[in-house]
């Protein structure tokens, strides 16, 4: 995976830009390699770009110019504010339930439970066995486990995962439907992720979630198709071995 990305002027965009278009290099001095890095792991920790909460622990912990409806990249510890443009470059499928009994009774006795390949999860075997990520309440209670749309940006401040859950999974599965009737890759347009508030009848409280859009109008150069397949190549190759790992994201 190469951190070199060739200037690209896509077009103006109003929001928080995240497009790799600079090119990111690297000074290094004559003679001197880079050195140091004989004993690190193979591990592969992915960054999270979240959207906050009201009960998001960068909210409640104070972390500066964070509130609710803006994002959170837990790389560089920055709060941004919407829309986001990037470049997708993977998809995954993962479950997860954390258990709240003061949520919802229906936790009772229930562990903390991630299946984060979307097939087994880690407390309650398989999920298709388990069901709890697709069965609802008597009262239409949503399913206490969560599916999650997990999709890998590209942006210039390096890779990231961004993942869709709850009341955003709507628009991520349309996303992926409408992208399955094409013959592209994910990466070959830029893709916006919009905020939208809304508020629980229940509480009346306010929670956001987010709309995604694949800007088909704007066309990826070459040579940046070529930087995301390598570095979506270096990314599934970890996977595949077990070795990608992501920050938690408990909201």
């Amino acid at each position: 995976m190469t951190d070199e990305m060739v200037l690209w002027t896509p077009k103006t965009f109003s929001g928080a830009d995240m497009l790799p278009v600079k090119p990111q290099e690297v000074e290094l001095v004559a003679n001197i390699p880079v050195v140091g890095r004989e004993n690190a792991t193979g591990e592969v920790k992915m960054p999270t770009l979240k959207l906050l909460q009201g009960m998001s622990d960068e909210v409640t912990e104070g972390v500066q110019g964070a509130r609710p409806g803006l994002f959170f990249l837990t790389s560089t510890q920055e709060v941004l504010e919407g829309p986001i443009r990037a470049l997708i470059i993977r998809h995954a499928v993962s479950n997860v339930m954390y258990p709240n009994t003061k949520k919802d009774p229906r936790y009772k006795n229930l562990e903390k439970c991630m299946a984060r390949d979307g097939i087994e999860g880690s407390k309650y075997g398989f999920c298709d066995d388990c069901r709890r990520h697709t069965t609802w309440g008597p009262n239409n209670e949503p399913p206490l486990c969560a599916i999650s749309n997990n999709f890998t940006l590209m942006t210039d401040r390096g890779p990231c995962v961004i993942r869709l859950k709850r009341k955003s999974f709507p628009t991520s599965r349309d996303f992926i439907d409408n992208w399955k009737m094409t013959s592209k890759n994910l990466w070959h347009h830029p893709v916006e992720f919009k905020v939208i508030s809304e508020t629980d009848p229940d509480s009346d409280s306010t929670f956001y979630k987010l709309k995604m859009q694949w800007n088909t109008s704007e066309q990826v150069p070459t040579d940046v198709h070529v930087k995301a397949f390598e570095t979506w190549e270096t990314l599934q190759k970890a996977a595949e071995e077990g070795r990608v790992k992501e920050d938690s994201d408990d909201d």
